[in-house]
């Protein structure tokens, strides 16, 4: 068996068994994750001069939806206050909007792209409005 045809294998969905599908393309929960010290260092990092972003993404995106929905609830128990609000006072532009995606249930960001979708296309479907118009009647 050459070495590309067993690459290929592993890299490939047909060849390689030993992991299950279920593992694929999943976000794995971080093992060593602490609500209270991610949000501890969430809130340091607004408070430094500038903002550090990095900080925001980097603790955000190693976390399971769920983990990054317990970090919000511990921020929001210490400070009195929203993560999602503070951090929208804080960051602007893209990374708003991957922040805000990110702090979201599924259930929310899937219902708040379906919203922002049917705003953006303004009940047309295919190019076309959904109500005929008067002029052939």
């Amino acid at each position: 068996m050459s070495t590309v045809h067993k690459i290929l294998c592993k890299l490939s969905l047909e060849g390689d068994h030993s992991m299950p599908p279920s593992a694929y393309g999943l976000v794995k929960e971080y093992t060593n994750s602490d609500a209270e010290h991610d949000a501890l260092n969430i809130e340091t990092s607004m408070k430094t001069k500038g903002v550090d972003e990095v900080t925001f993404v980097n603790i955000l995106t190693k976390r399971s939806n769920e983990q990054r929905q317990d970090i919000a609830f511990t921020y929001q128990r210490r400070n009195k206050k929203e993560l999602v609000l503070t951090l929208k006072s804080d960051l602007s532009g893209h990374l708003e909007t991957v922040i805000w995606g990110l702090l979201k249930t599924p259930a929310q960001y899937d219902a708040s792209e379906l919203k922002r979708e049917s705003m953006r296309w303004g009940g047309r479907v295919r190019g076309r409005s959904r109500l005929p118009t008067e002029q052939g009647a």
